[in-house]
């Protein structure tokens, strides 16, 4: 198994790539098409409700990802890098309708795949194995991020015009395929992994606690990288430069922080957590020289609260199943785009008003962490247990309210492309009778 161990990091390091290109400039391509931002919030929402629902569909039902997993794995994510592709390309030739369509099947994609690679991790080795593999996974990816986010000025400085984002999905497209080349090569047993596990209300109630927390911590996290930028340029008035740079000594932090972190105990983790608590509130009232300093202590900050849910979720995973714990890992990371999204379409935020969102959704995660994860809370387990519940409860409720939400929304979207497909069913049908036999 150390072969594979060496494949999923050369995956993470071209996968690094890859994600930073196809992801990280999507929206940049559409805002300079002429797209205004509600329109992106837009695509955005439905997107990631889209994920949100097939998350659930896969947690309810994990027989669909446990068997065959590296064949769907080869499969899915073959299509998915050739779904991200194409994307400026249809832009150019059909328009905004086409490369949404395309977009949600991308971003939908991304569900299994991401899926089924953590299951490949958590249901191949220990837990110690898996805090070694992600760390070096994080650093492999975040340092591959580092050197295309260079290349990509080096891009947008020497082809000012569209033809840029040819050269950008090329280049992802290729590092995709290179990615995709290591996970042809794992050695995962045909015959899948165990999903059916029995499990005490003890353990559901740890999951989800855990997966509550991850919410938060995510949907803070895009929402502070959807309005820092702004911020810093418009309300601010920093140079436009800065922020690169600040993205890059973010990126090289949080590598760096990735190889430290994995060698910790887990009640080192809070003080991570603690710190990145912080950071919106440090961007919010803080002048632009010390945002410098701030990305680099907020990205380091961050690798450590990250870490909380996706090596918890590893341990986990051995009771629950490893298609659920993957499930709810992949499901807290769609609800965290989900968040911010549904946030500024739906309010339009101002960028201050974003901040102090996003620095709420924080504190309320340390919060979450300090009351629930007995890995990283100080308090006795009796309490522990208590608060657990109280928040489980909580959660429950909340998550049964949104499905409920949104399996309504695409239904009735459901119902409503039906009901325009038959119209344009009979109009054709009507035309054609009319030219053949023309008027009655």
């Amino acid at each position: 198994m150390r072969d594979n161990k060496t494949l999923l990091v050369i995956e993470a390091l071209f996968g690094g790539a890859y994600v930073s290109l196809s992801r990280g400039y999507f929206f940049l391509m559409l805002a300079e098409s002429g797209y205004d931002a509600r329109t992106l919030s837009l695509i955005a929402v439905v997107s990631t409700l889209l994920m949100v629902f097939l998350c659930w569909i896969i947690y309810e039902r994990p027989y669909l990802v446990y068997k065959n997993v590296k064949r769907k794995l080869v499969v899915l994510s073959l299509m998915e890098r050739l779904s991200w592709f194409i994307l400026p390309f249809l832009l150019v030739k059909y328009g905004l309708w086409a490369v949404t369509i395309m977009y949600g099947i991308a971003q939908v994609l991304t569900i299994p795949v991401s899926m089924l690679i953590f299951i490949t991790i958590y249901g191949g080795y220990s837990e110690e194995d898996v805090r070694r593999i992600v760390g070096w996974r994080s650093a492999a990816s975040l340092t591959s991020t580092l050197t295309m986010q260079v290349f990509t000025v080096l891009v947008f400085y020497t082809l000012p015009s569209f033809s840029k984002y040819y050269y950008i999905y090329v280049i992802s497209f290729i590092c995709g395929l290179m990615s995709w080349l290591q996970l042809t090569l794992l050695k995962i047993p045909s015959n899948g992994v165990p999903w059916r596990k029995v499990t005490t209300i003890d353990v559901e109630v740890k999951s989800g606690d855990i997966f509550i927390y991850l919410t938060l911590l995510l949907g803070s996290s895009n929402l502070l990288g959807m309005v820092w930028g702004p911020y810093l340029v418009n309300v601010l008035k920093a140079p436009s430069y800065l922020y690169p740079l600040i993205s890059a000594i973010g990126t090289l932090s949080g590598a760096i922080a990735s190889l430290i972190w994995m060698r910790l105990k887990y009640n080192y983790y809070i003080v991570g957590l603690s710190i990145t608590s912080l950071v919106p509130i440090f961007v919010l009232t803080l002048s632009p020289q010390y945002h410098l300093l701030i990305s680099g202590i907020g990205a380091a900050s961050y690798t450590a609260a990250n870490f909380i849910g996706v090596l918890l979720y590893s341990r986990l995973s051995k009771v629950e199943g490893y298609a659920k714990s993957s499930a709810r890992l992949v499901a807290a990371n769609s609800l965290g785009l989900l968040i911010p999204s549904l946030i500024m379409y739906l309010f339009g935020l101002n960028y201050s008003i974003a901040l102090v969102i996003s620095a709420l959704m924080r504190f309320t995660a340390l919060i979450v962490a300090l009351l629930t994860i007995e890995e990283v809370s100080p308090l006795p387990d009796p309490t522990i247990k208590t608060y657990s519940r109280i928040i489980y409860t909580t959660g429950v409720f909340s998550y049964r309210v949104t499905l409920l939400t949104t399996t309504e929304y695409l239904v009735t979207l459901a119902k409503l492309a039906g009901f325009m497909l038959i119209l344009i069913i009979l109009y054709v049908i009507y035309r054609v009778t009319y030219l053949l036999v023309g008027p009655f």
